[in-house]
């Protein structure tokens, strides 16, 4: 689902900061919700391969160092609520549940020793893709904005990986470096054109580990709403970088870069990737409701459209036509102006409230496992 992440259901934002508790409020249409105070009880099944469940804890221990999501050993007489890895019967069909769906034990299937249809093993990265499922998003390809990318909806309409979630919000931008986009393989022949074929190329499947914006997405899920969801990056060291280079590796290494200062001014006190302040210790975000990264303005070389970007400012899925510098999540140039695609915001919540209705009342049983069930052929990394 972010990275952000991605893709999450409304109702994720719904309840961010006071998270769903079925005892206090027994509405069924909040049944699905983020994991309360950021935790999701687990249990392995001890008939699931062993080096499955070394894969397990190795996932665990990167989402502990890295989110703020905590994996807790499940207590019958304290979780509710929790989750279940077990090995799959059937060896073409890996899948996770997706959010908190409060109703007691939870599924994550797993194959082994293969993904899904491949003959490709089962890594680290793999598993964190189902557990980033399980605190509540779907696939990067099923974001509403994915045509502007590639056919895979329209062409791969029958498959439930590739279908798009309209009851979904996206946090930042379409991201092809998330952990929760499927490999290019998937889409040969389905890109919108070739610069994006070249993009995807370039950043799908390359990371072992968490995308910025997966880790991003997470933090705004799970975090302070108003907290820094980037990163800290130290002053730079190297007297000659500037307020568009940098050469010692503060600003990190990765593409997109980190933006640098929207200020024009030299990283000498260090920064918050997410709104620039130079306070390490502040706990306050000033990104004025963006949910994405400020990409510095782009070089000559590159093509003032979209998907022009060939220097490593924007990229990686951004949306943005011409050079100049903008927010990735909702392209404004300007640095101090608010997001107006922000998810904090609530609209028209009577008229969705409506819809929502309308939606269960028609929905068939198979529908509603569909909902509940995230079948992924895991060929998602």
């Amino acid at each position: 689902m972010a990275q952000a992440k991605g893709c999450v259901p409304s109702y994720a934002m719904e309840n961010i900061e006071t998270p769903y508790d079925p005892k206090k409020d027994p509405n069924p249409s909040k049944k699905y919700s983020l994991w309360p105070n950021a935790t999701v009880p687990y249990m392995i099944d001890t008939d699931l391969h062993e080096e499955l469940q070394q894969l397990i804890k190795q996932a665990i221990e990167e989402f502990h160092e890295k989110t703020p999501i905590k994996w807790k050993a499940y207590n019958a007489q304290h979780d509710a609520n929790y989750v279940c890895f077990e090995p799959a019967s059937d060896p073409s069909d890996a899948y996770s549940q997706v959010g908190c769906n409060n109703c007691g034990k939870q599924l994550v299937k797993l194959t082994y020793p293969y993904i899904p249809e491949s003959r490709r093993r089962w890594k680290k990265v793999n598993v964190m893709h189902e557990m980033m499922h399980v605190i509540g998003f779907f696939h990067e390809q099923q974001r509403v904005d994915s045509p502007s990318h590639h056919k895979a909806a329209e062409t791969r309409g029958n498959d439930l990986d590739f279908v798009l979630v309209s009851d979904c919000v996206n946090v930042g931008h379409y991201d092809y470096q998330s952990i929760m986009h499927y490999p290019c393989y998937y889409f040969d022949g389905l890109y919108l054109d070739d610069d994006v074929k070249q993009q995807m190329e370039q950043n799908v499947e390359k990371l072992d580990t968490f995308s910025k914006m997966d880790l991003a997405a997470i933090k705004i899920l799970y975090g302070i709403k108003h907290g820094h969801y980037g990163v800290w990056h130290r002053a730079c060291t190297n007297k000659a970088c500037n307020d568009t280079l940098c050469y010692c590796g503060s600003c990190g290494q990765s593409q997109p870069w980190c933006g640098f200062h929207p200020h024009k001014k030299r990283n000498t006190k260090g920064h918050w990737t997410c709104c620039f302040n130079e306070d390490e210790k502040s706990k306050k975000c000033h990104m004025n409701g963006h949910h994405g990264f400020w990409h510095m303005e782009c070089e000559q070389r590159c093509d003032a459209k979209k998907h022009g970007c060939k220097c490593g400012a924007c990229g990686a899925g951004c949306l943005h036509e011409g050079k100049k510098a903008h927010w990735s999540c909702c392209l404004v140039e300007k640095f101090e102006a608010p997001c107006p695609t922000s998810p904090f915001e609530k609209k028209n919540s009577k008229t969705n409230a409506k819809t929502k209705v309308k939606t269960k009342k028609t929905k068939t049983k198979k529908h509603e496992e569909n909902d509940q069930i995230e079948n992924s052929d895991d060929e998602g990394q």
